[in-house]
């Protein structure tokens, strides 16, 4: 599966098993290039649930949907802890305007 797919399965609401995988690959793999690499796919989530997109996952073991942004936040510490945790450092680095 390319990156370019699995982005637009990701804006189109759909995180099918497979790009699930590939997701938690990049989390578990953990170092900075992969880290960088899922949080901009997290945020391609994001944007899709920001826009309205109900978002469903699975994840082979369960399966749901996503429809705000807190859900997408309690998902994406469950799922994925390190990045969700470097994703927040990194937001607390920027400054709000």
């Amino acid at each position: 599966m390319q990156t370019e797919d699995l982005d637009n399965d990701l804006l189109s609401g759909v995180i099918s098993q497979e790009s699930y995988k590939k997701l938690l690959e990049a989390e578990v793999y953990g170092t900075a290039t992969p880290m960088q690499w899922l949080e901009k796919r997290l945020l391609l989530i994001l944007s899709a649930v920001n826009s309205g997109v109900v978002v469903s996952f699975d994840t082979g073991i369960e399966s749901g949907q996503i429809e705000t942004s807190e859900e997408f936040s309690v998902w994406c510490e469950k799922y994925f802890p390190d990045a969700y945790h470097s994703f927040i450092a990194g937001k607390h680095k920027h400054h709000h305007h």
